[in-house]
């Protein structure tokens, strides 16, 4: 059965992690860059909670008719989640490297503001930050971080979509 659980996952994973990257590519078409905060994020976010839901379902149905406990459901979309964050920080890093390599100049922009508001009093403390969230700062970093995020919420979103897929265990047999 745990052969079954790591194919399913992987297999849902992929289209999950296929469907955010396309999901990015649509927005980039639109003209909106894929940075931490854009109009994007709630897409992928509402794409990742159909995607539990109902791959979710489907292998509540096909494996587990009777019933799923709360514990299996959360370990196979954990899984989930997992796959499709590799597939999505891969994406992101051909995105943040090639696609729009601009999207970081993006975001450090609006880092650097936020930086010189928060720290009106000391210009030069500001500017030393400024300098080294620049050089550390590349598109391996940016995927892995904006992957991080995805995981942890793809948890909190486990957390509550686990409840809706299990069934009642029926022990009245």
């Amino acid at each position: 059965m745990k052969n079954e659980l790591y194919k399913s996952t992987m297999t849902y994973g992929l289209y999950v992690g296929i469907a955010l990257a396309v999901v990015i590519s649509i927005f980039h078409l639109f003209g909106v860059v894929e940075i931490p905060g854009s109009k994007s994020e709630l897409f992928i976010s509402i794409v990742l909670i159909f995607s539990m839901l109902f791959f979710g379902r489907k292998y509540q149905q096909t494996h587990y008719p009777n019933g799923i406990s709360y514990g299996q459901s959360f370990r196979f979309l954990t899984l989930i989640i997992i796959f499709s964050t590799l597939i999505y920080i891969f994406f992101l890093f051909l995105y943040y490297s090639f696609i729009a390599p601009e999207a970081i100049s993006i975001y450090l922009e609006q880092v650097e503001q936020v930086f010189n508001e928060l720290m009106t009093t000391d210009e030069e403390q500001a500017k030393v930050l400024n300098e080294t969230y620049r050089a550390l700062v590349t598109p391996g970093v940016m995927a892995f971080s904006m992957g991080f995020k995805q995981i942890i919420s793809g948890l909190f979103m486990n957390l509550i979509i686990s409840f809706f897929i299990k069934t009642p265990l029926n022990l009245s047999r």
